[in-house]
Parts: C-alpha cells; structure tokens; sequence
C-alpha cells in the first residue's frame, strides 16, 4: 500500500514530501525535487521546505503591475529592501529583464529588490501621454522644371539635374 505524501501548502505554494526528498512544483506546474532546475533543490527538512513556501509566498506578493516612483519607494519601505534611482534601474535593464532569480541562490529580498525594480522599469518605459512628441512634416523635394512638391526619393536625376517622375517622362527624348 503507498503511503499518502506529506504535503505543506502555504498561500497557495505546495511542497511535498515524497521518496524520502521534499519537492515542490515550479512556476510552470511541473514537480521539481533537487537538481540545477530553476529554483529547484532538495529541501532535507520539513522546516526548509515550510520556510521556503513561506519565502516564495512573499516574493509573489512583490509581483505586479509597473510603479510610479512615490509607489515605488513606499513598496521598497513595506518590503524592507534598497529603493534604487532612476538611472540606477535604467543602467541595468538588461539583468533585470532577463536575469534569473530564484531561491535559494539569491535571497528573498535580493529577489523582491530585483522585482520592484523591474515594476518600476516598466513605469519608466511606458510613453507618456502628457508629453506628445512632435509629429515632423515630411520634407519633400522641390522639381525645378515645374515646381511640384514631391518625396526626395522620387527625384530622378537626369543630364538635366533632378527631376519629378512627370517632368522625366516628358523630358525623355532631351536626356
């Protein structure tokens, strides 16, 4: 008769307790139990894998949506991690992206840190709707022969200099 597993399930983060390892389901629903697999590691104890549900439930309650900069710094104060400047968020865009943070190889704040960040990134990348960015007119060519306005890209140079596609056409047989 199989035993039933022992199971921990905390704010909605589950691990289990199976073949003598606890393991835990990833972000993608898959059961990960050790290994190099993202967060994934054999927990010994019943009270690592209590703490790091209890870790991965607080690192989900930093997620969410993009933040203005007063919210920002209030979030950073609730979560008790570094508040960054603007250009200090900005220079590291990438890594925050596209970096891979997860327990236990980097701690719970070291990974919220990175999350506000990069809520606070998405904020600063949004464009913004008080500031309209001037629409230039398209600058267009003058044809010398008859004076039409058109796109410098349809200028035709000829032995007479440039021309309009029209002026061209008439002026086949005097190139």
């Amino acid at each position: 008769m199989v035993k039933p597993a022992k199971r921990i399930n905390i704010e909605g983060i589950e691990a289990r307790y199976y073949s003598g390892r606890w393991g835990r389901f990833d972000q993608d629903g898959y059961w990960v139990v050790g290994g190099n697999v993202t967060g994934a590691t054999v927990m010994a104890t019943e009270e690592e894998a209590i703490q790091r549900c209890r870790n991965t439930a607080l690192i989900k309650t930093a997620e969410g949506m993009p933040l203005d900069r007063a919210t920002y710094e209030a979030e950073c104060d609730r979560f008790g991690v570094t508040c960054h400047s603007d250009e200090y968020i900005d220079s590291g865009s990438y890594s925050l992206r596209y970096g891979d943070f997860h327990l236990p190889e980097y701690s719970p704040s070291q990974i919220i840190e990175r999350k506000l960040a990069l809520r606070r990134l998405g904020e600063m990348e949004r464009p913004s709707t008080a500031a309209a960015v001037p629409v230039s007119k398209p600058t267009l060519a003058e044809c010398p022969r008859c004076h039409a306005q058109v796109s410098p890209s349809l200028m035709m140079a000829g032995s007479l200099g440039p021309l309009c596609p029209d002026c061209y056409d008439d002026a086949e047989g005097d190139l």
